[in-house]
């Protein structure tokens, strides 16, 4: 006789197995939050949308005042197609002629403010604040060379 120890015999599932279950768990409950999100918002991304079909330069103005809480929407006559909004803090109120920029041939937004000046913003040039960005400023002179030595 001889003294061989002999493999017993594994009980349970394998480690592949265990992992495999771990995984459809994960991607089930994903799939069902991934459901019950679109099934909460369904109505709300669908008026969206709907609003960006039906007009889509009024919709992403609006889109901007919701987004940005500097701005504030005074008036909104759908009739004219124009917006008038005004910065939180500022007194004097800007108003936006969608009309106009559906016209635009060059994309320029033009705004009138309340003293009747009329800004004219190029989508191009504007900063990440939404505003006109400074020019850098031009790099300091070089300083003049210096005398060579004299020996």
């Amino acid at each position: 006789m001889s003294n061989i120890d002999t493999p017993k015999e594994k009980k349970g599932m394998s480690c592949l197995a265990i992992g495999g279950i771990g995984c459809l768990v994960i991607i089930v409950a994903l799939f069902l939050g991934g459901g019950a999100v679109v099934a909460k918002f369904f109505p709300q991304i669908k008026e969206f949308v709907g609003e960006f079909q039906k007009d889509p330069e009024r919709a992403f103005f609006m889109t901007m005042f919701k987004v940005n809480p500097n701005l504030e929407i005074v008036n909104d006559d759908p009739v004219k197609r124009e917006l008038t909004f005004k910065v939180k803090g500022e007194a004097e109120t800007y108003t936006l002629n969608l009309n106009d920029l559906k016209n635009s041939k060059d994309g320029k937004i033009k705004v009138k403010t309340s003293s009747g000046q009329e800004i004219e913003l190029d989508p191009k040039v504007l900063g990440a604040g939404g505003s006109p960005a400074a020019a850098s400023p031009a790099p300091p002179a070089l300083p003049a060379p210096a005398p060579a030595p004299n020996n």
